[in-house]
């Protein structure tokens, strides 16, 4: 929840002072930085921003059970996006598919890890009692089946892939 409101605060920092991105680097041995702006009308995207991490904060401070939902919706599309983004920018360079196919396995078990974390809270989001048919505890066998069922998946899109670039 801290991490929801330091959002907000931020998002609304960042639509009072205009500032998109802030980079420092010193790795050259000198220091490097630059400040990135909003323009426009976008600067006021940022508040649509601190709006969406505000209902969250709420969602999950109340405990509804639309907050755990949308939990798992913020997770696999944040997998599908990093996943994305290192196909876009590895996939034009030499050898960028073995990168692009290390991210993919990558961003699937940080997902698995995540995901079975974001299950073993759905208790907290039902202050009813758990739903039906509901089970909170994850034993080994399950453990088991969520681990093949990870690797079965990453095993089918990494000879996709390779079958894509002829490889295989």
């Amino acid at each position: 929840m801290l991490l929801l409101i330091l959002g907000c605060v931020l998002a609304i920092a960042s639509a009072v002072t205009g500032v998109q991105s802030f980079y420092w680097s010193s790795h050259n041995g000198t220091v490097d930085s630059s400040v990135t702006y909003w323009h426009g009308p976008w600067r006021w995207l940022t508040l649509v921003y601190a709006a969406i991490f505000a209902a969250a904060f709420y969602g999950v401070y109340r405990r509804r059970p639309i907050a755990w939902k949308l939990g798992w919706v913020f997770l696999v599309i944040g997998a599908a996006h990093f996943i994305f983004a290192a196909w876009v920018g590895l996939i034009h360079q030499p050898y960028g598919w073995v990168g692009a196919i290390g991210a993919t396995v990558g961003g699937i078990l940080v997902l698995a890890y995540w995901g079975i974390w974001w299950q073993r809270q759905r208790e907290y989001f039902s202050p009813g009692g758990p739903p039906a048919g509901w089970s909170p505890d994850l034993s080994p066998l399950r453990w088991f089946g969520i681990g093949m069922f990870s690797i079965a998946v990453v095993a089918i899109l990494v000879m996709l892939i390779l079958h894509a670039f002829h490889v295989i």
